[in-house]
């Protein structure tokens, strides 16, 4: 996993995954070494969200699937 932060590069990267395996599970890894202590996935399912629980501790995962949880996880983020 790579952190992309020029224009060109991103546009490469995009397009390489939709034609490859993403590295999910390190990408997630290397942005929790850069801070991130948060996810909030949004969709009907939790794939995502229990990928990170089951690669990662520390953090805080989040889903929305509905108005409701987009309700919660609004009030769990905002303290």
């Amino acid at each position: 996993a790579k952190i992309h932060s020029v224009g060109n590069e991103i546009k490469e990267a995009l397009k390489k995954q939709i034609a490859s395996p993403v590295p999910w599970v390190d990408s997630v890894k290397l942005m929790v070494e850069n801070g991130v202590d948060t996810f909030i996935e949004f969709g009907p399912a939790r794939v995502l969200s229990n990928l990170i629980v089951q690669s990662v501790s520390g953090t805080k995962v989040y889903s929305v699937f509905d108005l409701n949880s987009f309700k919660e996880v609004k009030d769990a983020i905002k303290g």
